[in-house]
């Protein structure tokens, strides 16, 4: 009988550490780490915007108010050739003054001319690597068509990266057609989704080391990339004089 109660006692003790184990986990697991993004403003005519985990961002406005984004998703050891490897990552982007289009997206494999036909779909003029081109038409992406307000740089770095996630959408789309070089494309956009619901702090510098070289990386690609860019833009107006998408 005393062994009876012992067992029993025995089993009442284990069922309550169990109850306070799956307690304790659970309060573990709802207890996550918070990211942000961070972001420096005017350094050397550019606004930087990075995160402790590699995603690098520079943008600015050119002589009409749209804006020119560069971004680029460094991994552990990125870039550590330089420029060589950089330039693999990085993307440039177009979008409008008022961030409610993209229009126009490359990096060294190729490129793209966007438009938005209504306010669910895109469509675009595209080249690969040997600078072919074609095009694609009604690709469904989600679009805000809340109005941007200069005021706010935490809207304005959301709004930008809502329209790098169209772009990763599009390039997406074009490498489904199994376009040379989009894979590619598509890859280096595909980080952009996990960061669209950071929230925005702003700081005075950058402190660590890694991500001031992430910064310079990115920075010294921007130049080549928009001397291809510009190659495309020749490409695009000699092929596409009379037409519209």
């Amino acid at each position: 009988m005393i062994m009876k109660n012992i067992i029993v006692i025995l089993l009442v003790i284990v069922m309550f550490s169990a109850c306070g184990s799956k307690g304790k986990k659970q309060e573990t697991n709802n207890i996550s780490v918070h990211k942000y993004l961070s972001v420096v403003e005017n350094v050397e005519g550019y606004d930087m915007v990075y995160t402790e985990d590699g995603h690098t961002l520079i943008y600015s406005n050119d002589s009409v108010g749209d804006f020119i984004v560069y971004y680029a998703k460094f991994d552990d050891y990125a870039g550590k050739h330089g420029y060589d490897r950089v330039k693999e990552k990085a993307i440039r982007a177009e979008m409008d003054s008022s961030l409610k289009t993209l229009k126009s997206i490359s990096s060294i494999y190729g490129g793209a001319f966007c438009n938005r036909n209504d306010n669910t779909e895109y469509a675009a003029f595209y080249f690969d690597e040997q600078m072919k081109c074609n095009s694609i038409d009604h690709v469904a992406v989600p679009l805000d068509d809340t109005q941007y307000e200069e005021t706010s740089k935490e809207q304005e770095i959301k709004y930008i990266l809502s329209l790098l996630n169209v772009a990763y959408i599009l390039a997406h789309s074009i490498n489904d057609k199994s376009v040379s070089g989009w894979n590619n494309m598509a890859l280096a956009l595909e980080p952009v989704q996990g960061i669209i619901t950071y929230d925005v702090i702003k700081t005075d510098t950058v402190y660590n080391p890694i991500i001031k070289a992430h910064i310079s990386k990115l920075a010294h690609s921007t130049e080549g990339l928009t001397q291809f860019y510009n190659v495309l833009w020749e490409n695009y107006n000699s092929q596409n004089s009379n037409t519209k998408l």
